[in-house]
């Protein structure tokens, strides 16, 4: 475990809303009870998972505060999610889909592997 120390506020922050993008996009169950059981219409749906990790991910993916290997699981996670094909697919279909599950296992590993983040004031 690589502890990351983020001296901005403002990137602490954006570090925070990546890690909820990565629990949301590794809850299967969930993913699930709202795509599959459509019970849980609070949750949001797979375009809204992959536009909610894509977009914080291209930007942390360019800070130099991540260690090599996070950045690079960081970098592997982006490529699968955005290799994954959705065409033509339901969110139930994504949902069932095996490549997909392996997206969210590595979701939960990364996740897991960057959770570990402080926000320490620059006092210079």
């Amino acid at each position: 475990m690589n502890e990351i120390i983020l001296t901005e506020e403002g990137k602490y922050n954006f570090f925070q809303s990546l890690l909820r993008s990565l629990v949301l996009l590794s809850d299967k169950e969930k993913q699930r009870r709202a795509w599959v059981e459509e019970s849980d219409m609070n949750y949001i749906d797979f375009d809204e998972v992959y536009m909610l990790f894509m977009s914080p991910c291209e930007c942390v993916l360019t800070w130099h505060d991540l260690s090599k290997a996070q950045h690079d699981m960081l970098e592997k996670l982006y490529k699968m999610v955005e290799d994954y094909d959705s065409r033509y697919k339901t969110d139930e279909e994504i949902c069932n889909d095996p490549d997909w599950d392996r997206i969210r296992e590595f979701a939960r590993r990364v996740y897991e592997e960057l959770k570990h983040v402080r926000y320490v004031p620059d006092t210079l």
